[in-house]
Formats: C-alpha cells, sequence, structure tokens
C-alpha cells in the first residue's frame, strides 16, 4: 500500500490525520499562504510514492440490514447501477459498503480514487460523517467554502486523498479550467440525489463529458452509482411516459440496472424506514380581503397611469426610481415588490405584508434620485397607506390559526417533537418566523424557531451562509431549536433522526419535492401534513403528486421486467441521439460557456435551442431583440405580408420562424430600426428553461424570470458596425411553406 507525499517528510499541522507522515490539504493550504505573505513564488510541490505507516484508527463495524445488502449487489458485481430506496432506508449505508469493496477489489491493480458527489455543501458534510466513520481510506471535503478559505485545487488534493466528498460544480469547474483532464481520474463516482442528472445541471455535465469518452472507445470510465428517493416522472401523463423520463435518466446516468426494494423486504424495511400518510388539513381563506384588493388596486394604478400617460410619467424616472433592483422593466420591479407581499399577506398576516412594502420602498429610493419621480412612485402607496394599517388590525388568517393549531398539537404531546415548516417564499419564511415569535401560544412552548434558506440570496434579503445553515441543524437536532421553517433548500437529503412533523404551507411543487420532504419526517409515528386553503390549488396538487409517485413504481416494475440487455441497448440508442444534440448545440454556442444563472430560449414547437436569456435586449424599452450572430443561423425568414411601420421608428420586413424544416414555428419579425435590421422576437413562441432543466412559457414579457437591460450604446454600434446588409433566405433554397 503507497501514498503521496513530498520528497522530505512533513507532519502535517492538522491533527486530524492518523497517518504518522501525512501531508494533507490543511498543509497544502497554509503552505500556499506562507509562499504568498513572503513574496516568492511557489515551488512545484514534487509528488512521490513513498510507504506508509498503518494508522491507528478504529473504525466502526459496518453491518448491513438484508435488504441493503440487497440493494448493493449489482454495484458489487461491478455494474453501474442506480439504488431507489425510501428515504431513511440507509442509502448512505449502501453506498458505503460499495466504496469499501471497491477499495478491497481494487487495492493491488490500477487507479482506486472515489468522487462522492452531492448536490448541497450541507450534505457534504453529513456524508463525510459517515463515511470515516466507516473508511479506513483518506477523506477530505470540496466545497465552494472550503476553497474559499483552504485554496486548495482537485488537482493538488488528488494525489493525496482517496475518497472525496464534494460538490458537483468542483468537479465541473476542474475540467472546465483544465485543471484535470476528465473523468477517468476516478475509478468511483457517487451521485447522491441522482434524479438531478437532467439538463445543465453540474451532474449531467459531468456524465455528458463521461458518455463522450464511452461513446468515442477513448479508454477505461468510473464505476457509476446514483442514489435517489425518487426518479420523479418528468412531465409524463401515463406509465408508458414515465418509462421513457426513467430510460432517459438511465442513459444520462449510463446505468442499465435500477435497484430497489423488493416485495419480500417490506417486513424488514418497516423495521427501520418510516413512511407518514399524507394529511391534508383546509383552512377557510378570508371572506372579504379588503387589504388583498388594496394592494392590488396600487398595482393597477401605476400601469393605468403608465398607458395613459407614458410621456407625463417618464419612463426614465421610473427605471432610475428603481436602479437599486437592477433591472429596466417597471413592471417586474412592481411585481417583485407586490407581488411578494400578496403572497406574505396570503399566507402570513397582513401588518407583515404592509412592513415588507414599506422596509422594500425604503430600500428602492436613494436621496440622488429625481424628486418628481419619487413623488409620483410613492403617491399610489402613500395615499392608501393610512388605509392599509387600519385593514391590517384585525384581518385575520384562518391558515395561520391552523398552522397555530397543528404546531400546538404536536408539541403537547411530544415536548420534545421537531418540526419543519416548508414555504414559498424567503421573505415568507422570515415573516412565519416573526409570527410565532410573537404570538403568545406559541412562543410560550419555547420552540425557537429558525430558518433554513438557500446561500445565493443575500443576508439583507433572507439567504443565509452554508455554515450558518449547519449550526441551525446542529441545534435542531440537539434540541435547542425545536421548529425550521425553512424554503426547498431543506427538502434534499437532510437526516434528521428526531424530526416527527413536516408541514408543507399551502407550497406544492412536483413528486420528487414531495419525496423528499416527506423524508424529512424520520422519526416513529411521524406525520407529514398539507397545509391548504380552501380556494387554494395545493390540495389538488399534491393529490397529483401522490398518483405521479404511484406512477414511478410501476414505471420501475415495467423497466425491472426487461431484459438487461434490452434496456442497455435502449440506454445506448438515447446517449447516441443526445450526443447529437449536444454536437449541434455546441455549434450553436460557438465553445460559449453557459452560466447557472442564464435560461435557454427553446423553439415553443420542436424545442430546437434558439438564443440564450444574457443575449436579449430591450428597444425603446418596449420590443425585445437578440444580439447575437448565431441567432442569426437559427431561423429563416420570409417576406412579410403586411411591410409597414407599426410604430416610431420601426418598420416590419420580414417574418421570422425557427429554421428546423418539420416546424418552422413563428418566432417573431425582422424590423429596420436606424437602417439596420433587427429581430424581435415574441416570448410566448418560445419554452424557457433553468440550469436545472425546469421548463416553463409565459404569454407576456413582464412575467420572465430574468432581468432584460436596454440596448446600449456599445451594443448599438456593434449591431450597426456588424450590419454589412439586408439578411434574407432567398437564396438559401429552403421553401417555407
Amino acid at each position: 500500500m503507497f501514498r503521496y507525499g513530498f520528497k522530505n517528510d512533513f507532519l502535517c499541522p492538522c491533527k486530524n490525520h492518523t497517518y504518522e507522515v501525512h501531508v494533507c490539504a490543511c498543509y497544502l493550504a497554509l503552505r500556499h499562504i506562507i509562499f504568498q505573505l513572503v513574496g516568492e513564488e511557489e515551488e512545484e510541490t514534487v509528488l512521490v510514492p513513498v510507504q506508509t505507516v498503518e494508522r491507528d484508527f478504529n473504525c466502526k463495524e459496518l453491518k448491513l440490514r438484508p435488504y441493503q445488502n440487497k440493494l448493493c449487489e449489482n454495484a458489487l458485481n461491478g455494474e453501474n447501477v442506480i439504488i431507489c430506496a425510501p428515504t431513511g432506508s440507509g442509502k448512505t449505508f449502501v453506498a458505503t459498503k460499495i466504496i469499501m469493496e471497491h477499495f478491497n477489489s481494487r487495492a493491488r491493480r490500477g487507479i482506486c480514487k472515489v468522487a462522492f458527489l452531492v448536490n448541497q455543501v450541507a450534505l457534504a458534510e453529513q456524508q463525510s460523517r459517515v463515511l470515516k466513520e466507516y473508511l479506513n481510506q483518506r477523506i477530505e471535503i470540496m466545497t465552494g467554502d472550503t476553497q474559499s478559505t483552504d485554496r486548495v485545487t482537485l488537482a493538488k488534493l488528488l494525489p493525496i486523498t482517496d475518497i472525496i466528498v464534494m460538490t458537483a460544480q468542483i468537479f465541473v469547474d476542474a475540467i472546465t479550467e483544465k485543471e484535470i483532464e476528465d473523468v477517468t481520474l476516478f475509478s468511483l463516482i457517487i451521485f447522491d440525489e441522482c434524479h438531478h442528472t437532467k439538463a445543465r445541471h453540474p451532474y449531467n455535465q459531468l456524465m455528458n463529458r463521461y458518455i463522450d469518452l464511452k461513446l468515442k472507445k477513448s479508454g477505461g470510465t468510473p464505476r457509476i452509482v446514483g442514489l435517489t428517493a425518487s426518479l420523479g416522472v418528468g412531465k409524463a401523463s401515463a406509465v408508458k411516459g414515465a418509462v421513457d423520463h426513467i430510460v432517459s435518466l438511465c442513459a444520462n446516468l449510463d446505468v442499465s440496472m435500477i435497484c430497489t426494494p423488493d416485495e419480500g423486504a417490506a417486513d424488514d424495511m418497516a423495521k427501520y424506514v418510516n413512511t407518514p400518510i399524507t394529511r391534508f388539513k383546509r383552512a377557510p381563506g378570508r371572506k372579504n380581503d379588503l387589504f388583498h384588493k388594496t394592494v392590488a388596486e396600487i398595482m393597477n394604478d401605476i400601469e393605468k397611469d403608465m398607458k395613459e400617460s407614458p410621456c407625463k410619467f417618464c419612463v426614465n424616472h421610473i427605471i432610475l426610481f428603481f436602479a437599486p433592483i437592477q433591472s429596466d422593466s417597471f413592471y417586474e420591479n412592481v411585481d417583485q415588490i407586490y407581488n411578494s407581499a400578496l403572497i406574505i399577506n396570503n399566507d402570513c398576516r397582513s401588518k407583515d405584508s404592509l412592513q415588507y412594502i414599506e422596509d422594500e420602498l425604503k430600500k428602492k429610493i436613494t436621496p440622488n434620485q429625481s424628486t418628481d419621480a419619487r413623488q409620483k412612485l410613492m403617491t399610489y402607496f402613500e395615499s392608501r397607506q393610512k388605509r392599509l394599517h387600519d385593514l391590517s388590525k384585525n384581518n385575520t388568517n384562518p391558515k395561520l390559526e391552523k398552522l397555530k393549531e397543528m404546531i400546538i398539537e404536536a408539541f403537547e404531546m411530544n415536548p420534545d417533537s421537531r418540526a419543519i415548516v416548508f414555504a414559498k417564499t424567503l421573505s415568507l419564511v422570515q415573516k412565519l418566523k416573526n409570527w410565532i415569535q410573537e404570538t403568545p401560544d406559541l412562543s410560550n412552548l419555547n420552540l425557537n424557531p429558525e430558518t433554513v434558506t438557500g446561500a445565493r440570496a443575500s443576508s439583507d434579503q433572507g439567504g443565509m451562509t452554508k455554515n450558518r445553515q449547519l449550526e441551525v441543524l446542529e441545534c435542531f437536532k440537539e434540541g435547542s431549536g425545536k421548529l425550521i421553517i425553512a424554503t426547498s433548500v431543506a427538502e434534499e437529503g437532510l437526516d434528521i433522526q428526531k424530526c416527527n412533523l413536516v408541514i408543507r404551507y399551502d407550497h406544492v411543487t412536483n413528486e420528487i419535492a414531495m419525496v423528499q420532504s416527506r423524508g424529512r419526517a424520520r422519526a416513529e409515528n411521524s406525520q407529514f401534513m398539507v397545509v391548504t386553503a380552501d380556494d387554494s390549488k395545493s390540495e389538488k396538487k399534491e393529490q397529483m403528486n401522490l398518483s405521479r409517485e404511484l406512477m414511478m413504481r410501476q414505471a420501475i416494475l415495467k423497466i425491472s421486467e426487461l431484459e438487461q440487455s434490452t434496456l442497455a441497448q435502449m440506454v445506448l440508442s438515447h446517449q447516441n441521439k443526445a450526443q447529437i444534440v449536444r454536437d449541434s448545440e455546441k455549434r450553436v454556442r460557438h465553445g460559449r460557456i453557459i452560466d447557472d444563472s442564464e435560461f435557454e430560449l427553446r423553439c415553443f414547437q420542436c424545442n430546437t435551442l434558439a438564443c440564450f436569456s444574457s443575449d436579449i435586449r430591450t428597444i425603446k424599452h418596449s420590443s425585445y431583440t437578440v444580439l447575437s450572430d448565431n441567432f442569426n443561423n437559427s431561423y429563416k425568414t420570409r417576406d412579410h405580408p403586411d411591410p409597414v411601420e407599426f410604430k416610431a421608428g420601426f418598420m416590419k420586413k420580414y417574418k421570422i420562424c425557427c429554421k428546423e424544416k418539420d416546424c418552422r414555428h413563428d418566432w417573431g419579425i425582422i424590423a429596420i430600426y436606424l437602417n439596420t435590421e433587427f429581430p424581435l422576437i415574441k416570448i410566448e413562441s418560445f419554452v424557457i428553461e433553468d440550469s436545472n432543466g425546469k421548463k416553463t412559457t409565459v404569454k407576456k414579457w413582464k412575467s420572465v424570470p430574468f432581468q432584460i437591460p436596454e440596448m446600449s450604446d456599445d451594443d448599438l454600434r456593434r449591431r450597426l458596425a456588424d450590419s454589412s446588409g439586408n439578411r434574407s433566405d432567398d437564396d438559401s433554397g429552403d421553401d417555407l411553406n
């Protein structure tokens, strides 16, 4: 057995490693900092194999339950597999067994490195703790947080570590930046919550590289193991569509075997796995919500004024007023404030909604803004502020009363209970916490409520750091905090054994989220409840999710009845087709790397990639164009039947449609503006897809989930310079009819 170290052996400055002589990430980070402080160039690290000293580390003996042994059989035989089993069934222990046997089987031959990929930083900490309990290998964690402090690259860590638990984006970045060559530097890759392996998710970016290598037959690829509680069914409405969705996921992971607990394991699993029944708690809506109507009046009046007196109510003043949001669209920014306020009013107290509006408007107004613009915009709110204040005093919310009743019942029955409430938005999460703290019947229970939200939002918007997330979860486990209000960030994977009550507070998404959030209820006799208003669609959606969960099980059963060679052939066929699409889209991107915050616009009819959200600009804040040469190659043109001036400065010239012969879906027009052709697109002609593959359609530009800047002078100059002549497809030879 060998390890890597420096030619001159050093003792690691951290005390966490049990090798007598060991160079770990801590040493490398410290060495890097010292060279920076003294202002000298860091010498190249020379890595040579040196013999290890047996470490004195008492690993626990890993004893799997019978159904867990069954789940890992195929993986132990060297097959790529997806292990799909309920939350709480111990999939991490199954993965630990697979890793252990992987090292035992490869002890004398070839590379033996394991990547354990997770979707969240909190999961990296959790999974690494389990691995360190049972495995006698060198294990390190790599996340965005560790990178910002340790500054140790994957390339430097890989030679001195056996198992790296990391967020997938770290792996993707290391390959993209050519820090490491490709995925073949690992012999086994574990994908935790593998149902994310689709679209532009980092999991799928890695597997796309893997599959490209596989199809080119360019050497050995690592073994793949996926872990999940739910594979989902995509947009399927029948079992056949669910089968297609799951086969697609298998192809993305290069898997031809789905391992699930068999019928004989039911009794065994029942001893350890709690699956609470979903219960619905209905609450009547407010009978006559005058507060809601008054907030809606403010929005309607602003839009009406904008449409009727655009000159009097200068658009530029509006943009200046809302500049801190960094959006050129007035409507988007109004929606951002008032729509959030309406959600808070619907799910919390009216006084919380009013406070939110007041706080947000204060943030948006700065001393250097136009007095006229400030007065005009504030009039809409201030003229109704007293009325809103009066209406907020006694506007009782029946949904809150139902939530209070459920929490009190759970904690009176068991004072040591743990509860998680899932809510829609960051702002609502904070307001619910305030309500609990200010409600005597709840504050007397000494719940010490805390929030768990994502790290992407800033702290003033309700976001929280990863370290703070971990602190809150630790307090929850220990019992110093007994209730968490969370966004969807807490749905996946977090192992909180004492949690016995999960409430989805009028917030329902898809069947995967339902299974994941239900899985947070781990304790015996746990409850999973959905609070809905009588007029809400949440109950119907959750009932649909239960049906889709059943559909998924039926689809997995149908797939299990296939010959493995048949499924393997289906997987290969899908991979070949997907590679053709990827190659085509690479040509559209021209090597461009797409950021996670960007959205793809795809043809509504055939799903062909058209452009990216960052390519879109507004002209005069009303027309929407695409400033990308690649987009010009995505459509075909034909003469416009009515080539007239349709607004000041714009002349219709061509109709544009999707270039695919079997599609030709209408995308918009080519218009002449400042003697230059601009494509003006219709948003209803496209499907908007985010980095996780979630697709949405909207009918109006103000509803898109991204911000669109006005075309700048530099944009216009580049467009004028690039326009060497009028575009036409008359010589393309394609029939558009």
